[in-house]
Protein backbone atom coordinates (compact mmCIF):
# COMPACT_ATOMS: atom_id res chain seq x y z
CA UNK A 1 0.00 0.00 0.00
CA UNK A 2 1.61 3.40 -0.87
CA UNK A 3 1.97 6.63 1.17
CA UNK A 4 -0.89 8.40 -0.88
CA UNK A 5 -3.75 5.55 -0.51
CA UNK A 6 -2.69 5.53 3.08
CA UNK A 7 -3.16 8.74 3.65
CA UNK A 8 -6.76 8.53 1.63
CA UNK A 9 -8.19 5.74 3.66
CA UNK A 10 -7.01 7.45 7.01
CA UNK A 11 -8.54 10.59 6.07
CA UNK A 12 -11.35 8.75 4.87
CA UNK A 13 -11.99 7.01 8.64
CA UNK A 14 -11.29 10.34 10.46
CA UNK A 15 -14.04 11.97 8.76
CA UNK A 16 -16.41 8.79 8.83
CA UNK A 17 -16.12 9.27 13.02
CA UNK A 18 -16.47 12.39 13.32
CA UNK A 19 -19.70 12.46 11.20
CA UNK A 20 -20.83 9.00 13.29
CA UNK A 21 -20.02 10.92 16.44
CA UNK A 22 -21.96 14.31 15.25
CA UNK A 23 -24.92 12.87 13.85
CA UNK A 24 -25.16 10.40 17.18
CA UNK A 25 -24.41 14.08 19.30
CA UNK A 26 -27.38 16.27 17.22
CA UNK A 27 -29.53 13.30 17.06
CA UNK A 28 -29.43 13.21 21.52
CA UNK A 29 -29.44 17.10 21.69
CA UNK A 30 -32.52 17.31 19.97
CA UNK A 31 -34.75 14.69 21.43
CA UNK A 32 -33.29 15.31 24.98
CA UNK A 33 -34.51 19.00 23.92
CA UNK A 34 -37.86 18.42 22.92
CA UNK A 35 -38.28 16.19 26.42
CA UNK A 36 -36.62 18.55 28.85
CA UNK A 37 -36.92 21.74 27.80
CA UNK A 38 -37.27 24.49 29.87
CA UNK A 39 -36.79 28.34 29.96
CA UNK A 40 -33.26 28.83 30.24
CA UNK A 41 -32.12 31.45 28.16
CA UNK A 42 -30.89 34.95 28.59
CA UNK A 43 -29.91 38.26 26.77
CA UNK A 44 -26.55 40.80 26.90
CA UNK A 45 -25.01 43.50 25.05
CA UNK A 46 -21.88 44.91 26.38
CA UNK A 47 -19.13 46.94 25.29
CA UNK A 48 -15.87 46.08 26.21
CA UNK A 49 -11.99 47.53 26.47
CA UNK A 50 -11.08 49.27 23.05
CA UNK A 51 -7.17 47.73 24.17
CA UNK A 52 -8.32 44.41 23.78
CA UNK A 53 -6.38 42.69 20.88
CA UNK A 54 -7.30 39.47 20.73
CA UNK A 55 -10.53 37.74 20.76
CA UNK A 56 -11.09 33.77 21.68
CA UNK A 57 -14.60 32.30 20.52
CA UNK A 58 -15.08 29.09 21.76
CA UNK A 59 -18.93 28.22 20.37
CA UNK A 60 -21.23 24.96 20.55
CA UNK A 61 -24.27 25.20 18.74
CA UNK A 62 -25.25 29.17 18.76
CA UNK A 63 -25.73 30.98 15.50
CA UNK A 64 -22.62 33.22 15.11
CA UNK A 65 -22.49 36.96 13.52
CA UNK A 66 -18.89 38.75 13.35
CA UNK A 67 -18.39 42.15 11.31
CA UNK A 68 -16.76 45.94 11.66
CA UNK A 69 -17.40 48.20 13.99
CA UNK A 70 -16.64 51.36 15.52
CA UNK A 71 -16.41 49.73 18.87
CA UNK A 72 -15.80 46.12 20.42
CA UNK A 73 -19.37 45.17 21.13
CA UNK A 74 -21.18 41.82 22.00
CA UNK A 75 -24.80 40.95 21.84
CA UNK A 76 -25.92 37.40 22.88
CA UNK A 77 -29.83 36.37 22.23
CA UNK A 78 -31.32 33.48 24.01
CA UNK A 79 -27.84 31.94 24.85
CA UNK A 80 -27.83 29.66 27.45
CA UNK A 81 -26.38 30.30 31.60
CA UNK A 82 -23.00 28.84 30.72
CA UNK A 83 -22.50 31.71 27.84
CA UNK A 84 -19.30 33.68 29.28
CA UNK A 85 -17.60 36.40 28.30
CA UNK A 86 -14.17 36.92 30.03
CA UNK A 87 -11.72 40.07 29.52
CA UNK A 88 -8.18 39.80 30.56
CA UNK A 89 -5.12 41.92 29.53
CA UNK A 90 -5.95 42.57 25.99
CA UNK A 91 -7.65 39.39 25.20
CA UNK A 92 -11.29 39.03 25.33
CA UNK A 93 -12.40 35.27 25.89
CA UNK A 94 -16.32 34.26 24.54
CA UNK A 95 -17.23 30.99 25.48
CA UNK A 96 -20.14 28.76 25.29
CA UNK A 97 -19.11 26.09 27.57
CA UNK A 98 -21.53 22.65 26.45
CA UNK A 99 -24.27 22.26 24.79
CA UNK A 100 -27.18 22.05 27.00
CA UNK A 101 -29.81 19.43 26.36
CA UNK A 102 -32.35 21.05 28.60
CA UNK A 103 -32.11 24.95 27.18
CA UNK A 104 -35.30 25.82 25.53
CA UNK A 105 -35.48 25.44 21.61
CA UNK A 106 -35.57 29.15 20.72
CA UNK A 107 -32.35 29.71 18.06
CA UNK A 108 -29.36 31.17 20.00
CA UNK A 109 -27.25 33.94 18.03
CA UNK A 110 -24.32 35.92 19.08
CA UNK A 111 -23.32 39.05 17.22
CA UNK A 112 -19.83 40.94 17.98
CA UNK A 113 -18.94 43.70 16.05
CA UNK A 114 -14.93 44.26 16.30
CA UNK A 115 -12.83 47.31 14.99
CA UNK A 116 -9.92 47.27 12.63
CA UNK A 117 -7.17 47.33 15.21
CA UNK A 118 -7.55 43.83 16.61
CA UNK A 119 -4.58 41.79 16.20
CA UNK A 120 -6.10 37.82 16.65
CA UNK A 121 -9.26 36.09 16.07
CA UNK A 122 -9.64 32.78 16.89
CA UNK A 123 -12.64 30.58 16.60
CA UNK A 124 -13.66 27.33 17.48
CA UNK A 125 -16.86 26.84 16.21
CA UNK A 126 -19.29 23.52 16.37
CA UNK A 127 -22.52 22.55 14.71
CA UNK A 128 -24.51 26.26 14.38
CA UNK A 129 -23.67 29.16 11.35
CA UNK A 130 -21.03 31.49 11.01
CA UNK A 131 -20.86 34.75 9.92
CA UNK A 132 -18.27 37.35 9.04
CA UNK A 133 -17.94 40.58 6.82
CA UNK A 134 -15.92 42.99 6.55
CA UNK A 135 -12.69 42.25 8.45
CA UNK A 136 -9.22 42.67 8.91
CA UNK A 137 -7.11 40.74 10.97
CA UNK A 138 -3.35 40.34 11.70
CA UNK A 139 -3.96 36.59 12.04
CA UNK A 140 -7.07 34.37 12.07
CA UNK A 141 -7.69 31.02 12.82
CA UNK A 142 -10.61 29.14 12.25
CA UNK A 143 -11.47 25.11 13.85
CA UNK A 144 -15.13 24.35 12.20
CA UNK A 145 -16.76 21.41 13.48
CA UNK A 146 -20.11 20.17 11.34
CA UNK A 147 -21.54 23.80 10.72
CA UNK A 148 -21.45 25.59 7.90
CA UNK A 149 -19.41 28.79 7.58
CA UNK A 150 -19.71 32.53 5.32
CA UNK A 151 -16.97 34.75 4.92
CA UNK A 152 -17.62 37.83 3.16
CA UNK A 153 -14.42 40.35 2.88
CA UNK A 154 -11.59 38.92 5.15
CA UNK A 155 -8.41 40.67 4.94
CA UNK A 156 -5.87 38.13 7.00
CA UNK A 157 -2.33 37.64 7.66
CA UNK A 158 -1.46 34.14 8.72
CA UNK A 159 -4.63 32.44 8.74
CA UNK A 160 -5.15 28.78 9.73
CA UNK A 161 -8.60 26.71 9.25
CA UNK A 162 -9.61 23.01 9.75
CA UNK A 163 -12.96 22.88 7.88
CA UNK A 164 -14.25 19.75 9.43
CA UNK A 165 -17.36 18.26 8.18
CA UNK A 166 -19.21 21.42 7.38
CA UNK A 167 -19.37 24.32 4.32
CA UNK A 168 -17.16 26.45 4.25
CA UNK A 169 -17.37 29.83 1.85
CA UNK A 170 -14.89 32.22 1.93
CA UNK A 171 -15.66 35.44 -0.67
CA UNK A 172 -13.81 38.58 -2.21
CA UNK A 173 -11.31 38.35 0.17
CA UNK A 174 -7.20 38.40 0.84
CA UNK A 175 -5.34 35.69 2.88
CA UNK A 176 -1.93 35.02 3.49
CA UNK A 177 0.10 32.20 4.21
CA UNK A 178 -3.43 29.98 4.12
CA UNK A 179 -3.30 26.64 6.19
CA UNK A 180 -6.17 24.90 5.29
CA UNK A 181 -7.15 21.38 6.46
CA UNK A 182 -10.93 21.15 4.46
CA UNK A 183 -11.39 17.52 6.96
CA UNK A 184 -15.10 16.55 5.39
CA UNK A 185 -16.90 19.17 3.31
CA UNK A 186 -17.20 21.67 0.55
CA UNK A 187 -14.70 24.80 0.58
CA UNK A 188 -15.03 27.61 -2.40
CA UNK A 189 -12.88 30.88 -1.78
CA UNK A 190 -12.74 33.59 -4.21
CA UNK A 191 -10.37 36.39 -3.75
CA UNK A 192 -6.41 36.49 -3.36
CA UNK A 193 -4.25 33.71 -1.72
CA UNK A 194 -0.68 35.96 -1.08
CA UNK A 195 2.78 33.93 0.36
CA UNK A 196 2.69 30.00 0.68
CA UNK A 197 -0.08 28.24 0.93
CA UNK A 198 -1.04 24.91 1.85
CA UNK A 199 -4.50 23.12 1.10
CA UNK A 200 -4.86 19.58 2.24
CA UNK A 201 -8.53 18.81 0.32
CA UNK A 202 -9.42 15.41 2.69
CA UNK A 203 -13.17 14.74 1.84
CA UNK A 204 -14.93 16.93 -0.19
CA UNK A 205 -15.54 19.59 -3.23
CA UNK A 206 -12.29 22.22 -3.44
CA UNK A 207 -12.77 25.16 -5.45
CA UNK A 208 -10.67 28.22 -5.80
CA UNK A 209 -11.16 31.78 -8.17
CA UNK A 210 -8.54 33.43 -7.73
CA UNK A 211 -7.62 37.32 -8.55
CA UNK A 212 -4.47 37.58 -11.21
CA UNK A 213 -2.76 34.88 -12.15
CA UNK A 214 0.88 35.63 -9.87
CA UNK A 215 0.43 32.11 -8.55
CA UNK A 216 2.44 28.60 -8.86
CA UNK A 217 0.56 26.11 -8.33
CA UNK A 218 1.54 22.69 -7.29
CA UNK A 219 -1.31 20.36 -6.79
CA UNK A 220 -0.74 16.23 -6.06
CA UNK A 221 -3.80 14.21 -7.45
CA UNK A 222 -5.97 11.89 -4.91
CA UNK A 223 -9.40 9.88 -5.54
CA UNK A 224 -10.54 12.61 -7.77
CA UNK A 225 -10.38 15.44 -10.61
CA UNK A 226 -7.65 18.00 -10.81
CA UNK A 227 -8.85 21.06 -13.30
CA UNK A 228 -6.93 24.55 -13.33
CA UNK A 229 -8.14 27.07 -15.85
CA UNK A 230 -10.46 24.43 -17.64
CA UNK A 231 -7.72 22.29 -18.55
CA UNK A 232 -7.92 18.36 -16.71
CA UNK A 233 -5.01 16.68 -15.21
CA UNK A 234 -4.71 13.18 -14.50
CA UNK A 235 -1.54 13.34 -12.76
CA UNK A 236 0.92 15.51 -10.25
CA UNK A 237 1.13 19.25 -11.96
CA UNK A 238 2.25 22.23 -11.46
CA UNK A 239 0.64 25.35 -12.78
CA UNK A 240 2.11 28.81 -13.43
CA UNK A 241 5.50 30.16 -12.20
CA UNK A 242 4.56 33.02 -9.75
CA UNK A 243 5.65 34.45 -6.36
CA UNK A 244 2.33 33.28 -4.50
CA UNK A 245 2.35 29.43 -3.54
CA UNK A 246 -0.14 26.82 -3.67
CA UNK A 247 0.27 23.70 -2.55
CA UNK A 248 -3.13 21.72 -2.54
CA UNK A 249 -2.94 17.93 -1.32
CA UNK A 250 -5.06 15.97 -3.27
CA UNK A 251 -8.18 13.98 -1.31
CA UNK A 252 -11.15 12.48 -2.10
CA UNK A 253 -13.62 14.51 -4.69
CA UNK A 254 -12.93 17.50 -7.18
CA UNK A 255 -10.21 20.08 -7.09
CA UNK A 256 -10.78 23.35 -9.89
CA UNK A 257 -8.51 26.20 -9.79
CA UNK A 258 -9.63 29.32 -11.97
CA UNK A 259 -6.69 32.21 -12.16
CA UNK A 260 -7.25 35.83 -13.85
CA UNK A 261 -10.35 36.71 -12.50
Amino acid sequence: MNETTHRLIKAFAICLAIFIIVSIINTIVYFASNIFSVNNDINMNENYSSEIKNIKIDMGTSNLIIKKGDTLNVIADNVSKRFKVNEESDTLTIKEKSVNVFRNKSISKVIITIPNNLKDLSIDFGAGKLEISDINISRFNLDQGAGKSIINNLISGKTDIDGGAGELNIKSSVLEDLDLDMGAGKFYFSGSLHGNNKIEQGIGELILDLNGNDYTIKASKGLGSITINGEDYSKNTTVGEGINDIEIDGGIGSIIVNTNK
